[in-house]
């Protein structure tokens, strides 16, 4: 070899070993900024819980521990028109099984609680739409409960009756007529057209006197301005002496309305002494 390739492969391995001292100080330089970058994010990670009542910090300390706090629920004042629609919010949502079962018996148990006699009426009104057993048998144990009546039973009827003759003594909440048309608007919607006037205080109807026949409006046609014979027409001859009729006097006109006929339509539109008369048996 000549002193030419001897300076030559000198010169060489000067610069490889110039290349590798600095490719290694790169790597340690890289290693260096990675750890502290490690360190940086497990020092500003959020801590691990543990569990429910103790923190753990990532140097491995623990925490003064601290006591779990429950929410508390605040009470709920009793409310008369509240438990009315607890107890029945209409046929779409009649109690008869799971979470309004549940609804209904937690509202008699407050009703009995409060001894609120303004809940009577409605729990009467609405123990004909119940069908579940137990919330029937709590119900009346309610009306038992509240009137002092224990010979009645589930006869919704009779207790219409008996709380008919005993109004004075239960009187009715504040919201009782909306609660009463919200029902009846879902038996059918024009409920609500005939008996809201009530509402505004234009009427004089007395809506807990009122209760559904079961048969939806126009259900059965009524009479419109039928005719009319004398009492000694052959074609009256139909009629019995004793024949029982309804019979009205307006201007000085009179007449008597069989009640074989009525009684297969309940309603009667008609005209007499000139005025317009509405006729239901």
């Amino acid at each position: 070899m000549t002193m030419r390739n001897v300076a030559a492969t000198v010169s060489l391995l000067a610069v490889l070993a110039v290349v590798v001292s600095a490719f290694l100080g790169a790597m340690h330089y890289l290693a260096d900024r990675t750890s502290v970058g490690l360190v940086e994010t497990q020092v500003r990670s959020t801590p691990i819980l543990s569990d429910a009542s103790r923190l753990m910090t990532v140097s491995g300390q623990t925490a003064t521990k601290t006591a779990e706090v429950r929410p508390t629920r605040t009470p709920v004042p009793y409310d008369s028109n509240t438990a009315m629609y607890l107890v029945f919010a209409g046929i779409e949502l009649s109690p008869g099984f799971g979470p309004l079962n549940d609804r209904t018996v937690n509202a008699l148990a407050a009703i009995r609680a409060n001894n609120d006699k303004s809940q009577v009426r409605v729990i009467i009104e609405s123990l004909r739409y119940l069908y579940a057993n137990d919330i029937i048998d709590d119900a009346v144990a309610t009306l038992e409960h509240l009137t002092g009546q224990t010979s009645i039973g589930k006869d919704w009827k009779r207790w219409s009756e008996w709380v008919h003759r005993n109004r004075d003594a239960y009187p009715l909440p504040s919201e009782y007529a909306e609660w009463k048309l919200n029902y009846l608007r879902q038996l059918d919607g024009r409920f609500g057209a005939f008996l809201s006037p009530a509402l505004a205080g234009e009427s004089d109807v007395d809506l807990a006197e009122i209760e559904w026949g079961g048969v939806i409006p126009d259900g059965i046609p009524d009479l419109q301005n039928p005719d009319h014979v004398n009492a000694d027409d052959p074609a009256a001859e139909y009629l019995e002496d004793d024949e029982r009729v309804i019979g009205v006097t307006i201007n000085g006109e009179h007449r008597a309305y069989p009640l074989r006929i009525v009684n297969a339509h309940e309603l009667v539109n008609d005209e007499l002494g000139g005025q317009p008369l509405s006729l239901t048996w």
